[in-house]
C-alpha cells in the first residue's frame, strides 16, 4: 500500500458531531497546502485528530500523549482520490 498511499489526495473531509466546527464539509482541498487557522478550542486539533486516525491509525489516546491536550473525539469522513479510485475513510 505504500506506494498508492503516495499517490493518493485528499479531496473532501467532513467532521461530524460536537466540537468548535459541527458538520463542518470542507469540498475544495489543495493538493499543495491547506491551512486550518483560528483562536484556542476553535477545532484545529479534531481536523488533525481525525485525518491522523483515518489515515494512519492514530487513536485519541496517542493524540493526548503527544501533544499534552484533552481533545474531543473527532468523527467525520475522509474522501481520497487517486489512479486506482476513489475512497472513502469513515
Amino acid at each position: 500500500m505504500s506506494n498508492l498511499s503516495s499517490t493518493l489526495k485528499i479531496s473532501q473531509l467532513t467532521l461530524d458531531g460536537e466540537g468548535a466546527w459541527p458538520d463542518l464539509q470542507v469540498d475544495r482541498i489543495s493538493p499543495q497546502l491547506n491551512v486550518f487557522y483560528g483562536p484556542a478550542r476553535s477545532g484545529k486539533s479534531s481536523v488533525a485528530q481525525l485525518i491522523g486516525h483515518l489515515m494512519y491509525g492514530r487513536s485519541e489516546s496517542d493524540w493526548r500523549r503527544q501533544f499534552g491536550q484533552t481533545v474531543s473525539r473527532a468523527e467525520g469522513t475522509v474522501q481520497l482520490d487517486g489512479p486506482q479510485g476513489d475512497f472513502v475513510l469513515r
